[in-house]
């Protein structure tokens, strides 16, 4: 169990095996399903990813699953190519890592975990020459119209050039009145905050999911368009050693 990288006693590191695996689906059910079902969340995906764990005291504090792939098809084979046509991004040039069910415990206490959490990813991404990430961003509660003037104000200032548009029942973000831009931006969940201030931008539709009781909106993040403070600080983080 090689950590990849620690703070205190906060550490990183690869999941492995049956347990690992069980412990990252029950913190994802924990911030994601907020109604009965199962006791563990699953999508049938986990199998082609990889998972990364973060932990204090044998106590799950974040996680997030990964896959990098090359250009092709193959990048549509996870859960953002379900519920979005990704055939724009099939040619991107280089690798691209798809990150999901990216989720931090409520009570975590502190910044630790997700400083941790994507310092991995970016030596993840350093190792691997990935070129662009992408992924389903997440807003708390199965209603479109609770985040109607942040998904509107997405859709005027963040979409992308490049079509990305939901395979079926999406809601067009530009068909949703934008909100002011303040608060628009202060309904933003943390994630998508990340990955905007990265350079993100998202697709056309926002896409609910009953199941994860949340709705979400694609996102993509060319790596040539992290800004310099940024991508400095994510290189910081990668450097940390154990």
């Amino acid at each position: 169990m090689g950590v990849i990288l620690s703070r205190g006693r906060v550490a990183v590191r690869w999941a492995e095996g049956a347990e690992d695996l069980a412990r990252s689906r029950a913190l994802r059910h924990l911030c994601f399903v907020t109604r009965g079902g199962a006791r563990q969340e699953a999508d049938g995906l986990d199998a082609l990813h990889r998972h990364l764990l973060v932990e204090a005291a044998g106590r799950a504090l974040a996680t997030c699953r990964l896959r990098v792939t090359p250009p092709g098809p193959d990048r549509a084979r996870g859960a953002a190519g379900r519920a979005y046509d990704l055939g724009a991004l099939a040619d991107h040039p280089g690798a691209a890592m798809e990150i999901g069910r990216f989720c931090v415990h409520p009570d975590a206490g502190g910044p630790d975990a997700l400083r941790l959490l994507w310092g991995a990813l970016a030596r993840v991404v350093a190792e691997k020459d990935v070129t662009l990430m992408f992924g389903c961003a997440s807003f708390p509660g199965a209603e479109v119209a609770r985040h109607a003037p942040t998904l509107g104000w997405l859709g005027r200032e963040r979409a992308l050039d490049a079509l990305v548009t939901a395979q079926a029942g999406g809601v067009a973000l530009a068909g949703l009145p934008p909100g002011a831009a303040m608060a628009a931006r202060a309904g933003l969940p943390p994630l998508l905050r990340s990955y905007l201030a990265m350079g993100g931008r998202v697709g056309r539709d926002a896409v609910t999911d009953a199941a994860m009781n949340t709705v979400h909106v694609f996102c993509a993040v060319p790596v040539a368009d992290v800004p310099g403070p940024r991508a400095r600080a994510l290189a910081a983080l990668a450097q940390e050693g154990p």
